[in-house]
């Protein structure tokens, strides 16, 4: 059985960019990752531990949080909605604080 693994844009360049790549397509797929990649290893784990700490994010979710790196509210509810994820005002202000460490 093939386990899958969800990764930032981040861990995708980081990866990607350490193979050999050959056709079109792969090509642009980096570049695309070179553009929208924001963070570095170190801070992509730190991330991935802080916001796993929550508890009640899945896995996807939190790499999303990461990948969009919400600075309000009404950002980080429509990642959360889209996973049916309903958590307390506490713990949503806590992500937001989280995130908000990990970006700037």
């Amino acid at each position: 059985m093939v386990e899958y693994k969800y990764l930032t844009i981040s861990e995708s360049f980081a990866l990607l960019s350490k193979l050999e790549l050959t056709t079109p397509v792969e090509k642009q797929g980096l570049e695309y990752l070179e553009k929208f990649h924001a963070l570095k290893a170190a801070e992509v784990k730190k991330a991935i531990k802080e916001l796993s700490g929550f508890g009640e994010l899945p896995d996807k979710v939190v790499v999303k949080i990461i990948d969009l790196a919400p600075r309000n509210r009404e950002s980080l509810m429509v990642i959360l909605n889209s996973s049916s994820i309903n958590l307390p005002e506490e713990k949503v202000t806590a992500i937001l604080d989280t995130v908000k460490g990990i970006v700037e």
